[in-house]
């Protein structure tokens, strides 16, 4: 039986640097491994055993032949000279030359090894990028790594409070579903760390933040139901941020969603309460999602928008039926329905979110319904 790999080392003559990365690791988002720090090669190699470490992070003066030689499971080298080309980090789970290989823009990767039928050689997770490049990536790139590692497991699962799951859906289109659930989440996130999921048709979102991310939800409900304890890194590894809102990146096409189970979404649910330390987990929800009503029904609170037009009325009438024919009108009970004001002006991008008239009327919505608790205001 393997021994868990429970800590990550970082290994710099530069201390200072050293210092300032361990301290960044112990505030990143999801790192929940105890990090030290060693001045030397010479000291890593006397003080470590290698079946302990999650992640070795090196830099490139230190990693000697000597430490080469040690088996390190996992390690990323920070090279201090100029690096600019493209890397390859080579999963050791991964059996084909494809999968298992992520292109990350800083980094180098060396030689490979490959197998007769041109496959790559299974081995140690290697990957490097440049020393200079910014704390965040590096953290990112770390705890890549580790959710790829077969045998690491976090020290100890996130011990808070009981997570609570907000819902925002309506029948209804065009009617600021996900501005609104945006707005609010940058609000909540002020009183305690907040997660936000969208499940719409078309979330453009890549688009919207600029940011062309590497994976997605669809990566979090394959580790979920695969490998349950690569979750919690995985996580921390791929989400963005929207001021102190965090979010996954959606799915890029509602396609794929459509083979995704009622149950495994509520597992996915389950898991983020359990290992992660989120206090509010946002569904932004739509009919792409198999298993819409299910997911209603674990929400803790729904926010429903109305509209008073014919069409719109028809619309909550049709849909109020269908969960009534099917059993489900306990849902009604925890929906707060809103009927937005005339606005005059609304955002005019994601970093505006908390500013304006529709921020204020959230707020106010928010108060009431969710009043804090303690948290920041």
């Amino acid at each position: 039986m393997k021994t868990a790999r429970f800590m990550i080392a970082i290994c710099d003559k530069e201390m200072d640097y050293a210092c300032r990365l361990m301290e960044y690791l112990r505030n990143f988002s999801g790192v929940r491994y105890p990090v030290s720090v060693y001045s030397s090669a010479e000291n890593l190699a006397c003080m470590v055993r290698p079946e302990e470490v999650a992640v070795l992070v090196i830099s490139s003066s230190e990693y000697s032949m000597e430490i080469q030689r040690i088996p390190f499971e996992a390690v990323l080298t920070l090279q201090e000279d100029a690096v600019n080309k493209t890397a390859k980090t080579y999963s050791p789970a991964s059996s084909g030359a494809s999968s298992g290989v992520f292109e990350r823009t800083a980094c180098y990767f060396p030689d490979l090894e490959y197998e007769p039928d041109g496959a790559i050689r299974k081995g140690p997770l290697r990957s490097v990028l440049s020393k200079y490049c910014s704390m965040e990536m590096i953290s990112r790139q770390i705890l890549s790594m580790c959710a790829q590692l077969e045998d690491c497991a976090a020290a100890e699962e996130a011990v808070t409070g009981s997570m609570r799951v907000l819902g925002f859906y309506t029948p209804i289109t065009r009617c600021l579903q996900t501005t609104f659930s945006l707005t609010m989440g940058e609000l909540l996130a002020r009183r305690g760390r907040t997660l936000y999921l969208n499940f719409e048709n078309y979330s453009g979102f890549d688009r919207l933040t600029g940011q062309m991310n590497e994976g997605s939800i669809a990566d979090l409900l394959y580790y979920n139901e695969c490998a349950e304890n690569k979750v919690a890194p995985q996580l921390a590894a791929m989400v963005g941020h929207l001021g102190d809102l965090d979010y996954v990146p959606p799915v890029r096409s509602f396609l794929d969603m459509h083979d995704v189970r009622p149950e495994q979404w509520l597992r996915l649910i389950d898991t983020i309460g359990r290992v992660s330390t989120y206090e509010y987990l946002l569904l932004d929800l739509s009919e792409s999602v198999n298993g819409l009503f299910e997911l209603l029904r674990r929400c803790d609170h729904v926010f429903m928008i109305e509209r008073d037009d014919p069409v719109s009325r028809a619309k909550l009438q049709n849909y109020e039926s269908i969960m009534r024919e099917l059993s489900y009108e306990d849902v009604f009970a925890k929906t707060s329905r809103t009927r937005f004001p005339i606005f005059t002006a609304l955002p005019a991008s994601l970093d505006r979110m908390t500013c304006g008239e529709l921020s204020d009327y959230t707020r106010n919505l928010l108060d009431e319904l969710l009043p804090a608790e303690g948290g920041r205001q």
